[in-house]
């Protein structure tokens, strides 16, 4: 019987569990990047090469006042939520201390660097709880200072159904799971 693979290897040898073939083929193209570096420039990254799973990839984007900006959201994910994002920050769609912890996690995405699997918890529009893995992977500038973070997110419990979050109303994720791996520099 063939096991499949379902872990990405770091540097050293860590591995992370990703339970979404879109989480495994996004880290396993941006590993490819990155090629020995810690992150791979955001200039790296052709949307095209991501088509098959691009409808579950977004991209965030540091601002210049401690806050992020999407800068992609997938029709996947529009769908999702009920709105597109493109544009928006996280202030925007999320009340404190939601904002302020997603701002931290993200912020230590990109100075550590580190790479994150996250597995959140919601509560539907619908009403209902499900569960969603996020893949968290910074993406540097020229110099290799952290700028955007590439991330897949996918429904990893009542896949099947079509509940949406309320749009706006982001408030309420809770992370349920969480795996760091640190890249070094």
């Amino acid at each position: 019987m063939v096991q499949e693979n379902t872990s990405a290897s770091f540097l050293g040898g860590a591995k992370m569990e990703l339970r979404t073939e879109g989480a495994r083929e996004l880290y396993a193209y941006w590993d490819k990047l990155r090629t020995g570096r810690a992150l791979p420039r955001a200039t790296e990254v052709d949307l095209v090469d991501l088509a098959p799973i691009l409808p579950n990839v977004m991209i965030y984007a540091a601002t210049d006042d401690d806050d992020f900006r999407f800068r992609f959201f997938g029709t996947g994910l529009v769908r999702a939520v009920g709105a597109d994002l493109t544009g928006l920050r996280i202030t925007d769609i999320m009340d404190n201390p939601d904002a302020a912890e997603s701002i931290n996690i993200f912020t230590q995405i990109l100075t550590r660097p580190l790479a994150a699997v996250n597995l959140y918890q919601a509560t539907a529009h619908e009403g209902g709880d499900y569960e969603s893995e996020h893949v968290l992977l910074p993406l540097g500038d020229k110099n290799g200072v952290g700028i955007e973070i590439l991330c897949h997110a996918k429904r990893v419990s009542a896949s099947g159904d079509s509940k949406t979050f309320e749009a706006g109303s982001f408030s309420g994720l809770k992370i349920i799971h969480q795996q760091v791996m640190e890249l070094g520099q």
